[in-house]
């Protein structure tokens, strides 16, 4: 995508979500180092940064838990270092950019237990990976339907990779919450 065709679409964003969620998807597709409330004191969604300055923004904000999405396993590792020596937990779920089964499981896992809050979830740019696993969040914790949570997971910062033909938009379309799955 184009620096021009990504202004153009965080403008309409601001237009088509309103102002709040529209400045929210603009800051989230141009700031840097930056963590971002999805649900203040609980959940918070981030960039990949340097571990050392994860470490400071977690501290301010005195965040309990970090999930990296992200594959690489050496940048994991420094940043798992990093949080260890401030006394934040760490975990990484590398995922692909559809998440897994696995990966969905151990996210909720994390989330059902309030002990791990605040949690600050991140893959590299805090919006693909990072958006479908927040869009679970919604559906099963804030009771959005798949349509919402789609919806919101694209205008925060997805764009185009949670179009409604798109997999990441396809997942969560048909996405089944646990309350309503047959054990």
């Amino acid at each position: 995508m184009s620096g021009r065709t990504s202004w153009l679409q965080a403008v309409l964003d601001v237009v088509e979500g309103g102002f709040l969620n529209g400045w929210q998807a603009f800051v989230n597709t141009f700031g840097y180092y930056r963590l971002v409330p999805v649900c203040p004191d609980v959940l918070y969604r981030s960039t990949e940064m340097p571990p050392e300055r994860m470490a400071c923004l977690c501290l301010a904000q005195n965040i309990r838990t970090v999930i990296d999405l992200r594959r690489k396993h050496d940048r994991a590792e420094a940043e798992r270092v990093a949080l260890k020596q401030a006394g934040i937990k760490h975990v990484h779920l590398p995922s692909p950019q559809v998440p897994t089964e696995d990966v969905v499981n151990s996210f909720l896992e994390i989330m059902d237990d309030p002990g791990n809050y605040p949690v600050v979830i991140h893959c590299v740019h805090g919006v693909g990976r990072t958006g479908a696993l927040l869009a679970v969040y919604s559906i099963e914790y804030k009771q959005l339907d798949n349509e919402q949570a789609r919806r919101l997971a694209k205008r925060i910062g997805g764009f185009q990779s949670f179009g409604s033909n798109r997999p990441k938009g396809r997942f969560l379309i048909s996405y089944v919450p646990r309350r309503e799955r047959a054990y």
